[in-house]
């Protein structure tokens, strides 16, 4: 069985057993450093790998096998091997991960986290760090991106809210600009969640004429509009006072729970 087909069974029979063997096939190509197909578009002298969007995320491009492979606004095919690709993935903080097939009917998107403990390939941004106490020397790249304030704001809602009050999340999108972050289902009504988030001391608001278009996308969906804002500071005296959130940190977060709109 080749990639395509563990695909194929993933998503006509998404069960742990045929999971697993994605899993494994997919470490294995990683291990081996397996050419797949990917996309690429001219850059000075050289070419850059190309990437997809959806649901407000950036993905580097894969293909599961050349019958797959296609390209689009003046890429061109390309063989790289997996790791290669991976390397390529985690070398740019703003990529949330791969898109396997992202022209198919059904591609599959791997988010960066999962993408670590897949391929078993360490993402240097989720790596522990120690900043110790003040403000340490830091770069432009130790600092955190808004996908990644947005995904640690999506962790706290999940845990502190959904799950605590019973809500059953059937989906959720940590696009910087998706909505909803999360499709949930509580006592059989549909409720869609958009998550906002800032740095203490400022609490996130809906910026205006926001709301009445998150309602209309709510009311085509026969859902409720719940709003979801997160605070969060380092845990640093200095670095929360100096508004910094470095990559790695401890922070403290507020989330006053959710706002039902209407």
């Amino acid at each position: 069985m080749n990639l395509t087909e563990l695909i194929k069974s993933v998503h006509e029979a998404p069960n742990a057993e045929n999971n697993k063997a994605f899993a494994d096939f997919f470490r294995a190509m990683v291990e081996d450093n397996s050419q797949v197909y990917t996309a690429v578009k001219p850059q000075g002298s050289g070419y850059v790998i190309d990437t997809a969007e959806h649901a407000g995320n950036i993905y580097v491009i894969m293909f599961s096998d050349s019958g797959m492979a296609a390209t689009k606004d003046g890429s061109r095919q390309a063989t790289i091997g997996l790791s290669n690709l991976i390397d390529s993935c985690y070398s740019n903080p703003h990529i949330r991960g791969i898109a396997i097939n992202p022209y198919d009917r059904r591609p599959v998107f791997i988010q960066r986290r999962d993408l670590q403990f897949i391929s078993g390939k360490e993402d240097p941004r989720q790596a522990e760090r120690s900043w110790g106490e003040g403000i340490p020397e830091y770069s432009q790249a130790d600092l955190m991106t808004a996908e990644e304030a947005v995904e640690f704001a999506m962790e706290i809602v999940a845990q502190y809210g959904l799950a605590a009050e019973g809500y059953n999340v059937i989906e959720s999108s940590n696009g910087v600009t998706a909505f909803p972050n999360f499709a949930a289902v509580k006592n059989g009504q549909l409720y869609f969640v958009s998550v906002c988030v800032a740095l203490a001391p400022a609490m996130p608001s809906l910026k205006p004429g926001l709301k009445e278009k998150l309602l209309s996308i709510c009311a085509q969906n026969n859902a409720k509009l719940l709003y979801a804002p997160v605070s969060f500071a380092s845990k640093d005296p200095e670095r929360a006072g100096a508004g910094l959130a470095l990559v790695g940190d401890e922070f403290m977060s507020t989330f006053p729970g959710f706002v039902e709109l209407a």
